[in-house]
């Protein structure tokens, strides 16, 4: 084989090469987006469940309702976001601290030690000398 001939092969089996690991990097994005909206979908499922059970009630309590549409709003960012919280916040265009506030407070959170802790806030340094 000449040089020339050699070289094009070489040329060809790079591009093979990175056409196969780029289609691999896409199929991997699309099956993740493909689990994320199948999660979303069961969870919006349940809820339809839930809501047609409730609006058979005889009376609506407001606050319950507010309560289970935050509920609903909260897990659907954090499918969006993939479970990251501060991600799921910005999505919301509330303080991470206030998610995890409404989180607690809805009893969306996990009993294990590190979610156990609320996020970090940032202190502003009071001035030396001022005490209360």
């Amino acid at each position: 084989m000449n040089s020339v001939h050699l070289f094009q092969r070489k040329r060809r089996a790079e591009r093979d090469l990175r056409r196969n690991a780029n289609f691999s990097a896409v199929t991997n994005n699309r099956l993740e987006a493909l689990i994320s909206l199948a999660g979303s979908i069961m969870e919006e499922a349940a809820s339809l469940k839930h809501n047609g059970e409730a609006a058979t009630q005889e009376k609506l309590d407001l606050a319950e309702e507010v309560r289970r549409f935050e509920v609903g709003l909260i897990k659907s960012a954090l499918a969006r976001a993939g479970g990251n919280k501060r991600e799921a916040a910005r999505l919301l265009n509330v303080k991470p601290t206030t998610l995890y506030e409404k989180m607690k407070r809805c009893g969306m959170l996990q009993s294990d030690p590190e979610e156990a802790d609320p996020p970090e806030v940032e202190e502003t340094e009071e001035p030396a000398g001022e005490t209360e």
